[in-house]
């Protein structure tokens, strides 16, 4: 396996309301001169064995509707790119918990 460099980015939580969640990241793919997209999961087990919302997102800021309310959320993302005719991807990123409200 080639290591390409591909960065995981690190997530902020911008806000959340009854059923959403708001999210940025640093856009590793685009800093590093690469075009993908990312890949978030929300899970509400730390271990993420049971994966709540699954979205491919290629750009920042992101919203996740159709949270339940009062819910607690782990959050992590990673990020894909094509280099030389391969998908490569990042590592997840450090994991963020966030509550609905």
């Amino acid at each position: 396996v080639i290591d390409y460099g591909v960065v995981a980015p690190s997530i902020i939580v911008t806000g959340t309301e009854e059923t959403k969640a708001h999210l940025t990241w640093n856009d590793t793919l685009t800093e590093s001169g690469l075009s993908g997209y990312y890949l978030v999961e929300f899970s509400t087990v730390e271990d993420f064995s049971i994966v709540y919302k699954r979205a491919e997102w290629d750009a920042t800021p992101y919203t996740r509707t159709g949270l339940a309310a009062g819910t607690t959320y782990y959050v992590r993302i990673k990020a894909f790119a094509e280099i030389n005719g391969e998908i490569q991807t990042s590592e997840w990123s450090d994991v963020v918990t966030l509550t609905t409200k």
